[in-house]
């Protein structure tokens, strides 16, 4: 049988289907957790058959049902990443936030000029509503607990409303990248951190930061 979907886009589906998160089936079926995240990611194109066939057992399928090479009974195989309510977004690293959507390209320059190749990109799913310009993350650091853990996977969406009390990712003129809440009070826009003590001010948005994207969904893994 010709291959139409892969495994990261079958293993998406089959957790989406059993309602567990990546976290649950890394305990549930013994392969480690880091390991499952590269697979649900598409970072770990060829995994090996130890990883494979635990999964597999969990899931009652084939190694070759998981890795889209058979039919799985029940299942559409050509439609898996077409589901109606679900989108597949750029996982971008934090380190490339600084250059995104540039960092989406590789840039070599050749005597006919500057030739771009986009570069193989981990994808994600999600089911919020979001434009075709919207990124998900993991989010580097406890700034803005108790609400968002070191870790989280946020989605972000540039064309989203920027509003009081939204959740930012704000990118500074040396690149630094913050995640945090907004504030507008008389057109003015500050952002600041969830942690509530009294040292805790608001800051002013400065004239080069940019608000590159606004929180539209996070999921926690536990």
């Amino acid at each position: 049988m010709e291959k139409t979907v892969d495994l990261t886009e079958i293993l998406n589906y089959l957790i989406r289907k059993e309602n567990i998160r990546p976290s649950e089936l890394a305990r549930l079926s013994g392969v480690p957790q880091p390991t499952v995240h590269r697979m649900v990611t598409g970072t770990c194109p060829r995994p090996h058959k130890s990883s494979l066939e635990p999964i597999a057992r969990y899931f009652d399928i084939t190694i070759d049902q998981l890795k889209g090479l058979e039919p799985i009974p029940g299942v559409n195989m050509h439609k898996l990443d077409s589901m109606t309510g679900w989108a597949t977004v750029p996982l971008v690293d934090w380190k490339h936030l600084s250059t995104w959507p540039k960092a989406e390209y590789d840039y070599q320059l050749t005597e006919q000029g500057v030739k771009t190749q986009k570069r193989e990109q981990a994808m994600t799913y999600t089911d919020a509503k979001t434009s075709t310009k919207a990124f998900a993350a993991y989010l580097n650091d406890d700034n803005m607990l108790p609400l968002f853990p070191k870790n989280s996977l946020a989605v972000f969406d540039p064309e989203q409303e920027k509003f009081d009390g939204s959740y930012v990712l704000i990118r500074q003129e040396d690149g630094t990248i913050l995640f945090r809440q907004l504030i507008v009070k008389e057109q003015q826009h500050f952002y600041t951190t969830l942690e509530k003590t009294p040292s805790t001010r608001p800051t002013a948005l400065n004239y080069d930061d940019e608000i590159i994207g606004v929180l539209v969904q996070v999921r926690i893994d536990y």
